[in-house]
């Protein structure tokens, strides 16, 4: 028995020796990594924060952290921002008397949904009357950028720059014709005048009903943006319309450039460059040239660092809090999308948490697959079952299959400008015979009874078939409507006055009965913590996300290390530019068709988060 073990060791020798050499490699390399790494940023008296936005506001990062981390090492253009991370930086800048000022860089802001401005905007409103200056800058001013410029100290803009006065809108792509003319079929089933979101497949252009929602929400919003803007820079009434409409003859009369019209209507406080402004702060605050440099604070690092020094969230008691975020789909996915596999998993986790006494779910959703959406939804009646609060916070967008899982709440809150309602259901099932037959592909068979074959790709949708798919949305139809009867205590008739697919604003909502308060996540957490009965300032904050194992969190640690002592400094960030519009735009697309993934091809989805 001894040689046999003694054999085996040695056969087995090498490779006991690779792996511990392998092992002990990875260790010392993220051991240097570390060392070298500084563990905070000095962070001058008088500096400034620069926040510069390159991207897109969302309520939670896409993919894998472990994959944002190799694409921001190999330096892939980062096109999303967290919410959550520019309103601590702020909330962080607010208390700490080494910055000065805080710089918003605004050049290449993409978009952000307007519930996310009116959060941001409220923090940079804090800032100010709290006697800091905020200083925005940008060589384009769009909607969303011109948002929060609008709620800062001073907004300047380049003297060969643009603030275009952009409305609201909803544009969509219509694929009939090219449907059409590929001879797919699009076997479509809906119920609701205005579930739009199957439109694009059956026309060529919007439908009336459609035309009249998406116009109502699009004035609301549009005057709650004007509103906030003129209140914020102190113009008179409708200033900023009055800008938008006289603007190209305003130019053709003065011959002059957008900048200076801009500029004359108050719209904006200076035009400069951005190095002409680094030159007067220098100046203002009596800064050598070689010295600015050390004073300039980038809001990423800043804020890591002030994660780092700053007090554990958790505690004894705490409220958690869960993001979901993107399209509802079947299955497991990563951060960005919601699979129900995925979400379920997470209220079990704050479920059995005993530290946690109530959950706050944050939903920023068009929906998507219905039966996922019922998944999540029977898991948070399960949670409410322990007799723990349940809040829902919506977002920029909680509608259709988004309002499906927020609806058994014991409170909803939403934004003003929240996007939610849209209660509707519609099935996709393309068919492709008659493509296979322009190539001389056909199909045939038998079948026993006239189920035998099911749905099939190959063949057209049987007219027993379809009956019974219509049967069946029908009663998810009547389904949904009578949930959202029972859970918001809204009699049913009263709730299909408001369905049919209807999108509606948050204060419309909330006039509805479709939601309890006007109010931010903040707002959500505040509930919380009433409903739980715990203490104002004795509770924690748990945020629960689905974890990477060891070796994934290794591997993102040593690489966000490398990251930050730049070993590859070749990055190119770029700005928005056609081509890379015309990328997000296909990417889109493609995303929205592969989402289709019900199991049942019935879906609870809103084209609606393009305002």
């Amino acid at each position: 028995m001894i040689k046999k073990i003694f054999n085996v060791l040695i056969k087995n020798l090498d490779r006991v020796r690779k792996i511990l050499h392998g092992f002990f490699l990875i260790t010392g390399f993220f051991i240097f990594v570390s060392l070298v790494t500084p563990l905070t940023q000095d962070i001058l008296e008088k500096s400034f924060l620069v926040i510069d936005l390159n991207g897109t506001l969302v309520d939670q990062l896409e993919g894998n952290p472990l994959d944002r981390a190799i694409d921001e090492f190999m330096g892939e253009d980062q096109s999303e921002i967290l919410v959550d991370d520019v309103v601590n930086s702020l909330n962080y800048a607010l208390q700490d008397n080494r910055i000065q000022t805080v710089i918003l860089k605004l050049d290449n802001f993409a978009y952000g949904g307007f519930s996310k401005l009116e959060r941001i905007g409220a923090v940079l409103d804090n800032i100010t009357q709290n006697g800091k200056e905020v200083i925005a800058y940008s060589e384009f001013y769009n909607r969303s950028s011109y948002y929060l410029a609008a709620r800062s100290s001073r907004v300047l803009l380049h003297p060969q720059g643009v603030v275009l006065p952009q409305g609201f809108s909803f544009y969509s792509n219509y694929f009939k014709d090219l449907i059409d003319k590929v001879k797919i079929e699009f076997n479509i089933f809906r119920v609701g005048s205005y579930k739009s979101a199957v439109e694009p497949f059956v026309r060529n252009d919007m439908s009336d009903e459609t035309k009249q929602s998406r116009l109502r929400v699009s004035e609301k919003l549009w005057k709650k943006y004007e509103n906030d803007v003129l209140k914020s820079r102190g113009l008179p009434s409708e200033a900023l319309s009055k800008f938008s409409e006289d603007l190209l003859d305003i130019t053709k009369i003065a011959n002059s450039s957008i900048a200076s019209i801009a500029l004359s209507n108050k719209v904006v406080d200076e035009l400069i460059t951005y190095d002409d402004l680094y030159i007067d702060i220098q100046d203002n605050y009596n800064i050598g040239t070689d010295d600015f440099d050390k004073h300039l604070v980038a809001f990423d690092s800043y804020l890591a660092d002030m994660d780092l020094n700053s007090y554990d969230s958790t505690g004894e008691d705490n409220i958690g809090i869960i993001v979901a975020s993107g399209q509802i789909l079947d299955g497991k996915q990563p951060p960005g999308s919601i699979g129900d596999e995925s979400l379920v998993s997470l209220i079990k986790k704050a479920n059995d948490d005993e530290s946690i006494k109530a959950l706050v779910l944050r939903v920023d959703s068009p929906g998507g697959s219905a039966f996922a959406s019922d998944e999540i939804l029977n898991q948070l009646l399960k949670f409410k079952e322990t007799g723990k609060p349940l809040v829902v916070s919506m977002g920029s967008v909680a509608a259709s299959g988004g309002y499906w899982i927020a609806m058994a709440a014991d409170k909803i809150y939403a934004s003003e400008t929240s996007i939610t309602g849209s209660i509707g259901i519609f099935a996709l099932l393309p068919t492709i015979q008659d493509s296979l037959a322009e190539i001389g592909i056909y199909t045939d068979g038998l079948e026993t009874n006239k189920w035998s074959s099911g749905f099939r790709l190959d063949r057209k949708l049987p007219p027993h078939l379809r009956q019974l798919i219509q049967s069946q949305l029908n009663f998810g139809y009547n389904d949904f409507v009578s949930k959202v009867a029972m859970y918001r205590g809204i009699p049913k008739a009263e709730v299909e006055k408001i369905a049919n697919g209807q999108i509606w604003t948050g204060m419309e909502a909330l006039d509805n009965g479709l939601i309890d308060e006007i109010g931010n996540l903040d707002s959500a957490i505040k509930e919380a913590v009433s409903l739980s009965s715990l203490s104002d300032t004795n509770y924690g904050i748990i945020t629960l996300e689905n974890e990477m194992d060891s070796a994934q969190l290794i591997t993102k640690s040593i690489i966000t290390s490398l990251s930050k002592i730049k070993i590859n400094d070749n990055r190119s960030f770029t700005k928005n530019n056609t081509l890379k519009d015309l990328d997000i735009y296909l990417e889109k697309i493609v995303g929205l068709l592969s989402a289709f993934n019900d199991p049942k091809a019935i879906y609870a989805f809103c084209f609606c988060d393009d305002f």
